[in-house]
């Protein structure tokens, strides 16, 4: 017996057309018998046959495959959103391969290519912080690959948005604090370069001006995004002699990272120092105190980009290019000193 059975021989040991055992395997024909679909099925287990879904795909000139780019994968945000996508696209017969770029746009090109030599039928991506890659989506989306942005997105990139709205969420974070009392703020930035980085620190300065506080360009302070980050932005603080009564962080990392060297330092927290972060992690509800954050809907913008997608494979017309998804402000412990209740 020859080590991979093909429908053809398949077909050839039954005596039937390769149609008709080709049918067999799609329970969408109906011109074929109970009793036929069943002796066909029974013998392909017993040859050990297995139908060509790769095959059956390039008859439908699709490869059923979507792929996905994220910058990293420290934050649960985007195993979140990717998590939510997945499902949706499972339900509609695709599957997903998923890849990190690590910051890094040279990462972020190859992968790119890599997923375009997988041909993809569609591509979900966002971008590195320092993504010099517009040119070349665009010409791939010009090429005709569907192509949706999210959370990190590029002006440069002619792809329907899903961001979440940075700016407004960053002005209720940094009100929250000032309503707790706090006069004396800082707000620790992702990077200047990334879009919504940006946003926050408008947001932080809309608040400021809102509420008549004075401030200086000192008390934004460019972090990073991980909780290393957090604690080397706080040590340079400190060093300056710079203790704030409010921290509003751009992402709950850098708030962590900030809480364990005020700790380190004996400043507590929230009496002295009170503190909120930025995108919701599963590690908020896990610091003591609890951290005080704004938590965006993932699974809800994980299959708002798929189904943006999907109809953009599927050729319908886009109704907008941009959308923009709201929060929740999470109240707790590092920003009030109120028990959870």
């Amino acid at each position: 017996m020859k080590e991979y059975i093909t429908i053809k021989d398949l077909a050839g040991k039954l005596g039937l057309s390769i149609g008709t055992v080709s049918k067999a395997f799609n329970p969408n024909y109906s011109d074929i018998s109970v009793s036929t679909r069943n002796r066909i099925l029974k013998t392909a287990r017993e040859l050990g046959y297995v139908p060509n879904p790769f095959a059956r795909k390039l008859l439908k000139k699709q490869t059923l495959n979507i792929g996905i780019i994220v910058p990293e994968f420290l934050h649960s945000y985007f195993s979140e959103v990717i998590f939510s996508a997945q499902e949706a696209f499972l339900q509609q017969g695709y599957q997903t391969l998923i890849m990190s770029s690590n910051e890094d746009s040279d990462l972020e090109m190859e992968n790119i290519k890599t997923l375009m030599n997988h041909m993809v039928d569609g591509l979900i991506i966002s971008v590195t912080k320092t993504s010099k890659n517009h040119e070349f989506l665009n010409n791939i989306i010009q090429s005709g690959l569907p192509v949706v942005q999210f959370n990190r997105v590029s002006d440069l990139v002619d792809a329907p948005k899903v961001i979440f709205n940075d700016y407004k969420w960053a002005v209720f974070a940094t009100e929250h604090l000032i309503e707790q009392g706090c006069r004396n703020l800082v707000h620790l930035g992702l990077s200047k370069h990334i879009p919504l980085g940006k946003q926050r620190i408008l947001g932080f300065r809309k608040a400021m001006d809102k509420h008549q506080l004075p401030y200086s360009e000192d008390q934004i302070v460019e972090a990073g995004i991980t909780i290393a980050d957090g604690e080397a932005a706080m040590t340079r603080l400190l060093d300056r002699g710079i203790i704030p009564d409010g921290i509003m962080a751009a992402g709950d990392p850098l708030a962590i990272g900030a809480m364990k060297i005020l700790k380190r330092h004996d400043i507590h927290i929230p009496s002295q120092v009170k503190v909120i972060g930025f995108t919701e992690s599963a590690l908020a509800k896990v610091v003591e105190p609890e951290l005080s954050s704004i938590s965006q809907p993932t699974s809800k913008i994980g299959k708002l980009i798929s189904q943006i997608l999907l109809d953009q494979i599927a050729g319908k017309p886009m109704e907008k290019s941009v959308h923009l998804i709201d929060g929740k402000l999470n109240i707790r412990e590092s920003s009030t000193g109120l028990p959870i209740q």
